[in-house]
């Protein structure tokens, strides 16, 4: 009998839609069969090799520069309004926006510079360089040519392409790569391509994709260039349909972007009006960042979307998304619920009856049932959560503060630091604040990370998290391993982090055990 609970009701947990190991294709056979997500993918060839990480609390407002009250507190303050294009130097320490809205001085181009590549949370300064935009390259048409709507760069860095809402493309020269202070106007224009300009181009200049958004067109243009990033020599060769491709209606889906995967094999365009569910983990995994559940609710809701939250850091003692506004939450139970890192389980839980005999339809066709021992062990393990998880806890304070105070230690991630870019979101949504703390030592040595986590004594070298044991991991050799290292390092995955999961030992036996390994 399917049993609808409300956390934390820890001793019925194992009654709700309990899975056993391949989690990940649990969720993605939920996704195909129940969600009906529509396509906005469109396939260029059959195989695909991209793959995108949304760290969705730097994603709310990522263009934005940063103060700091006299509580030592990081304000946002908006830098851009109605942004419509976004482009990074080719070592991620710089990013650069277009945007539609149009003052005084024409600001249709900014720049902001971040400290760590990639990192959107280190954004500190919003040059102007470009602006007035008009004045500098000759640009007169105001009302137009100024609003765009997309922004590329060649692969050198030497060009600059700015799309605007006539359906033209401008280009533009750089002095040095990526740099605003030498750019002069080109005169390599295209003529209207219709609708807004929203475009790509190909790995060697030679191939422009333009998307035609609008209401009334929905499609993609491929056009060829005799010479590469030459927008007077471009001749159309291919037209797609999104209408009959990509099942997109002209009166409510449209296209906002279109991009490629590295390889070039796939081409993304963004549509909106598709999106079935929101899906996020806070506390993250390995970064602890901390996304505000109740604001996600408030979006999803407003958009008729479900959402879902992973909630295997912080346990249901600690954290309950349902109260804060979630559809589905979703354990690790092979971590905290269990305890003992002695099972391999997962489980999703609902308060909604509807939507909990529709997922039990999945698991009763799919056979995700859990064995009578993982069951037992499970519940046993609940039995202590909430004891376990006090001294988890206590033990993460004191030994998030001895690496923050340590010489050799650069950066402590553990949202329970004031400094912590969402402290006052996890203070509000959490109980406590977790015992999962990830690190890095300074010169971000790989070998030297490797040298910290061979000396530990006390600490088990280890993937897994969540056991009254301590364990250790260091995620660039690990569990990001085969992520390539630019894209690991713009998550923050850097070669010297390592990430802890604090047992229930003696805190002091863990501090002195950190002390002996990082030196």
């Amino acid at each position: 009998m399917l049993k609808i609970l409300k956390e934390p009701k820890y001793t019925k947990l194992l009654n709700n839609f309990f899975f056993r190991k391949n989690k990940e294709l649990i969720i993605i056979e939920l996704l195909k069969l129940f969600f009906l997500i529509a396509s906005i993918i469109v396939f260029l060839e059959t195989t695909a090799k991209a793959q995108a990480t949304l760290t969705s609390d730097i994603s709310i407002r990522p263009l934005a520069s940063f103060t700091t009250d006299s509580e030592g507190d990081q304000i946002v303050n908006d830098a851009f309004q109605d942004p419509t294009g976004l482009a990074f130097s080719n070592d991620g320490r710089k990013v650069f926006v277009s945007n539609r809205y149009l003052n005084n001085a024409h600001k249709c181009l900014k720049m902001m510079t971040l400290s760590t590549p990639y990192d959107l949370r280190t954004a500190s300064l919003v040059v102007d360089q470009a602006d007035p935009l008009v004045s500098k390259v000759g640009l007169t048409d105001v009302s137009n040519d100024t609003k765009c709507t997309d922004i590329k760069f060649s692969k050198d860095g030497l060009k600059l392409f700015l799309g605007n809402i006539t359906g033209k493309i401008h280009g533009f020269e750089l002095a040095k790569p990526f740099d605003l202070t030498g750019l002069t106007y080109s005169n390599n224009v295209t003529s209207d391509l219709g609708g807004d300009a929203t475009f790509s181009f190909s790995n060697d200049g030679k191939k422009l994709i333009y998307l035609d958004g609008t209401r009334e067109g929905q499609h993609i243009d491929e056009y060829s260039l005799s010479t590469a990033y030459d927008l007077t020599s471009i001749t159309l060769v291919n037209t797609t349909d999104l209408r009959t491709t990509a099942n997109v209606s002209s009166g409510k889906d449209y296209g906002w972007a279109v991009e490629f995967s590295q390889d070039g094999m796939t081409m993304f365009v963004l549509i909106n009006d598709n999106t079935k569910m929101i899906w996020i983990e806070t506390p993250t995994n390995p970064m602890m960042n901390i996304i505000d559940i109740k604001s996600f609710s408030k979006l999803a809701k407003s958009n008729n979307l479900l959402l879902a939250v992973d909630n295997t850091f912080a346990t249901p003692f600690l954290q309950v998304p349902l109260d804060l506004g979630a559809d589905i939450v979703m354990h690790s139970a092979t971590k905290y619920l269990a305890g003992h890192s002695d099972v391999v389980l997962g489980a999703l839980i609902v308060k909604n009856k509807s939507l909990a005999e529709r997922l039990y339809f999945i698991q009763n066709a799919s056979g995700a049932i859990c064995g009578p021992m993982d069951s037992f062990l499970t519940l046993r393990g609940i039995k202590t959560l909430h004891v376990r998880m006090q001294r988890h806890c206590q033990n993460a304070k004191k030994i998030a503060l001895f690496l923050k105070k340590h010489p050799l230690i650069e950066k402590v991630f553990w949202p329970g630091f004031k400094s912590h870019p969402n402290h006052l979101i996890a203070k509000n949504q959490m109980s406590d604040f977790g015992a999962m703390i990830s690190f890095t030592s300074k010169g971000n040595d790989f070998n030297k990370a490797l040298k910290i986590i061979e000396k530990l004594k006390v600490f088990t070298l280890a993937e897994s998290l969540g056991g009254v044991e301590s364990l250790a991991g260091h995620p660039a050799s690990m569990t990001h391993a085969s992520i390539p290292k630019i894209e690991r390092e713009a998550s923050g995955v850097v070669d010297s982090l390592i990430r802890l999961s604090i047992g229930i030992e003696d805190a002091d036996d863990l501090i002195l055990d950190l002390k002996q390994a990082i030196g």
